[in-house]
């Protein structure tokens, strides 16, 4: 009988566990995704990495890291981001712009992104995280 509680106890503790983490990693993409879009982002890439779909660079000297959902919209067929992109190549995004675009090889192609967040709160500053 007590192995049976000991166990549901366990089932327990990990249900409320992944509820937590579930809920912890959906305000962390919408804390970034609005830091992303909110940005004015303009420089070379100097980081980039991706994970599960989500892109994660800086720019320039900045420690600023950012995260964005990209979905191709023109240029070299519907080439991935985090594939297509490297470091060096320059991208642009003024702040509330709803595209991004990358600058390679004398071309220009534009990734529009998915907002993960809620319209921008008005009278709120959201400044990247330093990492």
């Amino acid at each position: 009988m007590k192995k049976s509680y000991l166990a549901i106890a366990a089932l327990l503790v990990f249900i409320l566990f992944n509820i937590w983490n579930h809920y912890r990693v959906k305000q962390r993409g919408e804390q970034d995704s609005e830091i992303f879009y909110t940005s004015g982002i303009n420089g070379k890439i100097t980081y980039l990495s991706a994970n599960v779909g989500a892109v994660y660079f800086k720019v320039g000297n900045s420690e600023a890291k950012y995260m964005f959902i990209p979905t191709s919209v023109s240029g070299k067929g519907e080439e991935r981001f985090s594939a297509f992109a490297t470091k060096g190549d320059s991208i642009s995004k003024p702040a509330n712009a709803t595209v991004l675009k990358l600058y390679k090889d004398d071309k220009v192609y534009k990734y529009k992104f998915k907002k993960l967040h809620e319209q921008p709160h008005q009278n709120k500053k959201v400044k990247p995280k330093e990492r």
